[in-house]
């Protein structure tokens, strides 16, 4: 799985953001593989390639599936390593069966109360969040026409306080490749 590029159409800060992103995949209730990554200030209209990488995971039975989660943070108020490091316990945590997260204000108060003090109050927060799953049968289908999809998706964040630019729009580039 490989989250390919993020586009800023709308920083959720006034002008920019100080984003992070976080992706978790899992087959089954193994444990989830986890990769995180600081971008950096990301202007509106900033197109960056994103380069975060998870697997290979291997699916052998009808009954697996592929559970991946994507989560993108503006947070300029806490030091990068522990933002990073926040940012991976909580998707981590996140991967357990018990979580599924169906909006962004929802996301919140989950990620709230596992992590307090990742998402920072003022201007920052969540930029975008996803939960994916792909089954058995689709991976196999996948790797019997061309072996890779490609998914962009348009996200919408939450709400900013008043003092703050709009509500972030991100459009997120993701690919699942076979390898055999």
């Amino acid at each position: 799985m490989l989250f390919d590029k993020t586009l800023v159409n709308i920083p959720r800060s006034p002008t920019s953001d100080i984003l992070y992103l976080g992706m978790g995949g899992q087959t089954n209730n193994e444990v989830p593989l986890i990769v995180t990554k600081y971008l950096g200030s990301i202007r509106d209209g900033s197109n960056t390639n994103t380069n975060l990488k998870i697997g290979p995971f291997s699916l052998n039975d009808e009954n697996d599936s592929l559970k991946v989660k994507i989560l993108g943070l503006d947070n300029e108020a806490n030091p990068t390593s522990f933002v990073l490091s926040n940012l991976r316990n909580t998707l981590i945590q996140l991967m357990e069966p018990s979580y599924s997260i169906s909006d962004l204000a929802q996301a919140t108060s989950v990620i709230s109360s596992l992590s307090p003090g990742l998402l920072p109050r003022g201007c920052g927060g969540l930029t975008f969040m996803d939960e994916l799953e792909f089954s058995f049968d689709f991976l196999r289908n996948l790797t019997s026409v061309n072996g890779k999809l490609a998914q962009e998706k348009m996200y919408i964040g939450t709400p900013s306080p008043p003092g703050c630019g709009a509500p972030s729009q991100y459009t997120i580039k993701l690919s699942i490749e076979s390898h055999t």
